[in-house]
């Protein structure tokens, strides 16, 4: 999830260097961070068993994933020209990634456009995170979710991942589907980038 909040932050950092604005540098550092934490702690991670968690193990995985994401998604707002404080940077971020949608900012209309994608990027991010989460993390715990993939086999363990990586893949493709769908019927209708 790190590794994924970090290429997201190329975005904006493009964004920004198209438009001139200097916070592109921001974003490509906090980029560049944010995936070498991530690559180091997949490698500090990986193991050869193979994916087997316990309701513990994905319990700590999730809440340490989600502190994670939430603390290197606010690098870019806490750098950036706003000068805001890292706790606001970080509360901002999650609110992102719970898209509940409150602030900390003000004058968001004269925010820099990259900090602007970089908001709606989180948000984005975290509605498709809760879903892909919940469906990847659950069943594995053996909570919630798992009638969805239970099978006549009674060897689950081999024929599980692969079917609840394909319905995630699904998923991801209806959201990208919707979102782009949805971005083009704005524009269509007048409203500008």
């Amino acid at each position: 999830m790190v590794i994924i909040i970090g290429v997201s932050m190329l975005v904006p950092a493009a964004v920004d260097l198209y438009y001139g604005n200097p916070d592109w540098r921001i974003f490509a550092q906090a980029s560049m961070t944010t995936i070498g934490l991530g690559g180091m702690a997949c490698l500090a991670c990986r193991s050869d068993i193979g994916p087997r968690v316990t309701s513990r193990q994905g319990y700590v995985l999730t809440v340490v994933s989600w502190i994670a994401v939430s603390l290197t998604g606010a690098l870019p707002l806490w750098y950036s020209s706003l000068d805001i404080s890292f706790c606001d940077a970080v509360f901002e971020t999650v609110s992102g990634l719970t898209t509940t949608g409150s602030t900390v900012l003000s004058g968001l209309d004269q925010m820099p456009p990259g900090l602007l994608v970089w908001r709606s990027i989180m948000q984005w991010l975290g509605g498709i995170g809760i879903i892909v989460t919940a469906l990847a993390l659950l069943p594995m715990m053996r909570v919630g979710g798992m009638q969805l993939f239970q099978m006549e086999s009674s060897d689950r363990s081999e024929k599980l991942s692969p079917r609840i990586r394909d319905m995630c893949m699904q998923i991801v493709l209806i959201y990208v589907s919707l979102s782009v769908i949805c971005m083009l019927l704005y524009r269509f209708f007048g409203m500008t980038w």
